[in-house]
């Protein structure tokens, strides 16, 4: 053993040396290869430099150790074994673990770049795997008690560096907390549910991580921010109940900055190892922060000098790497420090029992939401077919009271035209003795027509005195509703918005190709089919047009077009800028590979967003159309795919781009100023990456549509803008469907296209949420996915593409209101560009071709991928989801309160039948009692002679009493 190897252990405050033991020392280090042969073939092809083996984190079970290698050139294997002791004097070779065969960069179902190491109690050795390029990191576990049996446990949702980790076994279940390095978050990850998420840190970016022992409860987690002194705390309890946001709080500062490894004891001391020191700290966490040495050793010789860990028999293991010429290169030590692992409970009745590897523990709150969701479906279901119920109900008796009011009409009317004569009043002795001095003294008067009745079904009309206005306009308030509806309908024709053609492809669309031999060639090749070119986004500046297209059997995804052309034939798509811009094999990531969401800004430049591919990172590209097309910016990002469409916010500062990422939680923001982006965690709240902003002379708000989902949401741009690590999502509404593109007008009207749909909505974003169908568009394929692009120009001039089949067809409309970029006065001051260092780390910068790590914090990517899942874990997150609230409740708010509208109508309208029921009934009720003489026959001559003649010769017959009406 070196004499400068000397430690002093100060848990207590109490000075006591702790003499470390040499267990193995190696002058070179090098793997047990399978043959010579193997390692010669090697060393000759550059698969394997000796010199860069460095171990970079440690594990320890029973008499095995475990070392992870940082994963340079030259590097073939990244997880090795080696015995605890042996009895050779030579130190032993580095074992391929579990073996060979199991390790291979750029394969995803192999150990690529394995990292942070953990044994749990269960004798089950955790694996981080950064991954590679192509492969996302992920999560093995070999059981060290079963043959070293090997499972991939988990794959994570981002492709990148994973540092550490810590495990929190709960009777619950285990949990594993992740960092990554300079990442301004954590990954959390629960074993039997197999589910993972991203808690966010409030923009400290996380380095080292140690977890509280496990009989030290409430546990908590420290954190050491990169690249910093400081440490930090944050409770575990909300980190198992799903929480998306924690909140560290500061403990103290280190006397050294980058702290890349800490570990915990169960005693509650913590270690920790700092970036090119030569000296290992601790710190007992029972009491105030006070660091102390625990070793010290001459200069440092590499960035990360130590690994270090503890075994069940309280024996602490340390690993001192030498990266120089000088020897030795590696040395292996030991100390007993009378102090066992952080997961090893004190108190023998406190140990968790063992969890079986392949035993799931059912999620009660899992089975809570399943639960609640059933019943909102069911009563969501319910709500609906009574609301139909009712619907019809109110149809039937708006019917029955036009029915009532015209069969009453009818009536009136057949009153006139029937022929049954009536006196005007009943016979009196003194209309005889008239008819008879006209007889006798040839007095002719002419008497009036006697007024008709209706036949006796409907003869209390007679009776009844006229219907007065107020009541003809009872009788037709039965018929509001119809009424209101033919006048809806009759307004939305008359607001048609009318549409022009402007181009017709009847066979699909085609390119404008070098040559005809080389469509030919695309043809054949199968690189081209015409009938996958489907526009997507679009963009229109001046008398052009940008189209992207769904990348899928076409070579070129971005194109431009005239607005006019003199030919009858419409153009041809003209790949934007040139061919030669285009990766057509997915080798080159510095062309244009998948363009997405387009956007033309006030001073002429395009904003093309390209997904990238599985070998290329996704790009925003920025060409000036004022000069000749010229590329002015292209920015790379840390992640590949999913990008949608982009929305521009112009500032006194320069133009900031926001989008959000296909089914992820998090906002993209790019500074062109600074040529930075980062990324703005959404607290569980998956996109689909529809995005829309509200015009300047408004507050300005971003809306942004969920994923897989109708609801709409809105997030103040403020919060974007100051790289707020936590922004708040406020829900607006919910459209008829799930939108594919939204579109922001200077009056702040909001157009929307959907999945599968053949209309367009808009709504008022001035004005409560109500969707309303733009125009009487009806057009487009109803099987289409994406049935419409379109984009609006500075002149007010609406520009949209419609499929039909196999043909698509270009459309314009002027609705007076110009693109939302237009509605703002230029910038007239100028900020210069800040050389200071930014606070956020840029996601472009410098790639890791080697896999040594970055060193300077502004290259440092700043990814925050999406959550595996959203769902809270424990009975205590019932709290958080009645804060939330349940997705269905505005639903069924909705639907109950029209069923009792309609309910409340129906009652209205069955009232208003019974009262003209009534009215009627009494009306023949009193025409019944009413004495109106009527004549069997009607009144001949010679009736009225008979009269006479009694009258005159003194016969006297009393009349047959007349029968009454």
């Amino acid at each position: 053993m070196h004499p400068f190897f000397f430690v002093v252990y100060l848990p207590l405050s109490l000075a006591t040396a702790t003499n470390f033991t040499q267990v193995f020392e190696w002058n070179e280090l090098d793997y047990e290869w399978p043959s010579e042969k193997s390692r010669t073939q090697a060393l000759e092809d550059g698969s394997f430099i000796q010199k860069n083996i460095d171990p970079i984190h440690i594990a320890v079970y029973e008499t095995r150790i475990f070392l992870s290698l940082d994963k340079y050139d030259g590097i073939p294997v990244t997880l090795v074994s080696l015995p605890t002791s042996s009895a050779s004097t030579a130190p032993p070779k580095l074992n391929a673990f579990p073996s060979w065969d199991l390790h291979e960069y750029g394969h995803c179902d192999k150990i690529e770049s394995s990292r942070g190491l953990q044994v749990d109690t269960v004798g089950r050795l955790w694996v981080l795997d950064s991954g590679s390029k192509n492969c996302k990191a992920k999560i093995w576990t070999i059981n060290l008690s079963n043959n070293d049996q090997t499972e991939l446990i988990h794959r994570l949702s981002f492709v990148g560096w994973v540092h550490d980790l810590v495990l929190d076994e709960t009777s619950d279940g285990t949990f594993a907390y992740i960092s990554r390095w300079g990442e301004k978050h954590i990954v959390v990850f629960n074993f039997e549910r197999n589910q993972s998420w991203i808690a966010y840190t409030q923009g400290i970016a996380v380095f080292s991580i140690a977890l509280t022992p496990k009989d030290q409860e409430p546990r908590h987690l420290y954190l050491g921010r990169y690249p910093s002194k400081e440490l930090y705390s944050i409770s575990v309890a909300a980190l198992r109940n799903g929480t998306r946001t924690a909140y560290p709080k500061l403990i103290g500062n280190w006397t050294a900055t980058n702290s890349y490894r800490m570990l915990m004891d169960n005693h509650g001391t913590m270690y920790s190892a700092f970036w090119e020191r030569n000296f290992i700290h601790v710190w007992n966490t029972s009491q105030p922060f006070q660091e102390q040495h625990f070793l010290e050793v001459g200069k440092p010789t590499t960035i990360l000098p130590f690994t270090f860990a503890l075994d069940s028999t309280g024996t602490f293991w340390l690993t001192l790497f030498n990266d120089k010429e000088t020897k030795p290169r590696c040395s292996l030590l030991k100390a007993e420090v009378g102090a066992k692992p952080y997961s090893i409970s004190d108190s023998p009745t406190s140990e968790v029992s063992a969890i079986s590897s392949t035993t799931i523990t059912p999620n009660c709150a899992c089975e809570e939401k399943q639960t609640e969701e059933s019943f909102n479906s069911a009563l969501i279901g319910s709500l609906a077919f009574f609301l139909v119920l009712s619907c019809i109900i109110t149809l039937w008796l708006t019917l029955r009271i036009r029915k009532l009011r015209n069969s009453t009409e009818q009536c009136n009317a057949d009153a006139v035209e029937m022929e049954i004569p009536t006196l005007p009043n009943p016979v009196s002795p003194e209309m005889v003795h008239e008819e008879i001095e006209n007889d006798l003294y040839g007095v002719v008067t002419a008497r009036a027509l006697p007024p008709r009745i209706h036949s006796t079904f409907c003869y209390a009309s007679v009776v009844s005195p006229p219907i007065s206005p107020s009541e003809q306009f009872e009788n037709r308030r039965g018929m509001a509703p119809f009424n209101c509806y033919v006048v809806f309908l009759c307004l939305s024709v008359a607001n048609a918005v009318n549409f022009t053609p402007v181009y017709n492809w009847q066979n699909g669309m085609d390119y404008e190709w070098p040559s005809e031999a080389s469509r030919k060639k695309a043809l054949k090749d199968k690189t081209f089919k015409p009938e996958n070119i489907e526009p997507r986004f679009m963009a229109v500046y001046k008398t052009r047009i940008f189209l992207s297209l769904e990348k899928k059997g076409i070579p070129v995804s971005l194109v431009s077009l005239p607005t006019t052309s003199a030919s009858s034939a419409p153009p041809k798509l003209t790949p934007f800028p040139s061919w030669d811009k285009y990766n057509q094999l997915g080798r080159y990531c510095t062309k244009i590979e998948a363009a997405r969401g387009l956007e033309v800004d006030a001073t002429g430049r395009l904003w093309v967003l390209d997904n990238g591919s599985n070998n290329c990172d996704a790009k925003l590209r920025i060409y000036n159309l004022e000069k000749n097309d010229e590329l002015e910016l292209e920015h790379r990002f840390s992640f590949h795919g999913s990008t949608n469409d982009l929305v521009l916010d112009q500032t006194l500062g320069g133009y900031v781009a926001y989008f959000a990422r296909w089914n992820e939680e998090h906002i993209v923001v790019f500074n062109l100023q600074k040529n930075q982006s980062w990324f703005l965690n959404t607290k569980g709240i998956k996109w689909d990456g529809s995005i829309a902003l509200a015009p300047k002379n408004k507050p300005r708000e971003l809306y942004i549509s969920k994923h897989d989902s109708t609801e709409l949401f809105s997030i103040s741009v403020e919060g974007l803008r100051d790289e707020t690590h936590s922004i708040e999502t406020k829900p607006i509404g919910r459209w008829t469907a799930s939108p594919t593109r939204m579109l922001m007008d200077s009056n702040g009207t909001l157009y929307a296209a959907f999945w599968s749909k053949n209309y367009i909505a808009t709504r008022k974003t001035t004005q409560i949420f109500q969707e309303k169908r733009f125009n009487t568009l009806e057009a487009g394929s109803q099987n289409n996915n994406w049935p419409f692009s379109f984009a609006l120009d500075s002149s007010g001039t609406l520009w949209m593409t419609e499929p039909n089949e196999r043909s698509y067809s270009l459309l314009k409309a002027a609705v007076g209101a110009s693109s939302y970029i237009y509605d703002y006065p230029p910038t007239v001051a100028t900020v210069a560009t800040s050389t200071a260092t930014p606070t956020h780390p840029t996601l472009n910068n410098g790639r890791n071709i080697t896999g040594k790590l970055q060193t300077d914090s502004s290259t440092q990517e700043d990814f925050s991928p999406s959550a595996t899942t959203v769902t809270p874990y424990c009975p205590s997150c019932e709290k958080e989801l009645q804060k939330e609230g349940s997705p269905n409740s505005a639903l069924i708010g909705s639907l109950g309160l029209f069923l009792v509208l309609s309910c409340t109508f129906n009652l209205w309208l069955t009232l208003r039948i019974r009262k003209l029921q009534n009215s009627n009934e009494q009306r023949n009720a009193g025409a019944e009692e009413m004495e109106i003489p009527t004549l069997p026959n009607p009144v001949s001559p010679e009736m009225v002679h008979e009269e006479i003649e009694n009258d005159l010769y003194g016969v006297f017959s009393a009349p047959a009493p007349r029968p009454r009406l």
